[in-house]
């Protein structure tokens, strides 16, 4: 008589690639008023499906059923299925957005995946103020008065 013996087989979760604490980036904030972030704005209220702020890969992959473009525009399969390596594809992409590792990314997160970076603060203006000043001379700018705003 044989005796059977049973094999066990640890199953990892799915977030088992996600790493537990945080990582100390350099995310530039992005307005959304923005008129180069639009397009983000867009995509990020479409997967942002309950509104929190953040986008999981649920509600990622739930966009990507109602709209196959927003998986064109992230450069990412549109049909997800896990034996034809898409999933595997799709997981590299979520990551490549989620740059803390948590499994959520947020709003400028996307927005640097998608190469939209806040605008430069202009220096025109500072420069032309300051070569007014130059060209009034010392005395009449410590002569004038100061404004109340002040």
């Amino acid at each position: 008589i044989e005796s059977a013996s049973k094999l066990t087989i640890q199953v990892l979760p799915q977030g088992q690639h996600i790493i537990e604490q945080a990582e100390d980036l350099d995310v530039p904030e992005i307005d959304p008023e923005d008129p180069s972030a639009s397009q983000a704005v867009d995509l990020f209220r479409a997967m942002d499906k309950n509104q929190d702020g953040m986008v999981t890969r649920a509600e990622m992959l739930v966009a990507f059923r109602h709209n196959r473009q927003i998986a064109d525009v992230l450069k990412m399969p549109p049909r997800i299925r896990l034996h034809d390596g898409t999933y595997d594809r799709f997981v590299a992409g979520f990551l490549s957005i989620d740059q803390v590792k948590l499994g959520t990314f947020g709003f400028n997160e996307l927005c640097a995946y998608m190469g939209i970076t806040p605008p430069e603060p202009s220096d025109e203006e500072g420069s032309s103020d300051e070569e007014a000043e130059d060209e009034e001379g010392e005395g009449e700018s410590a002569s004038r008065p100061l404004s109340p705003d002040l």
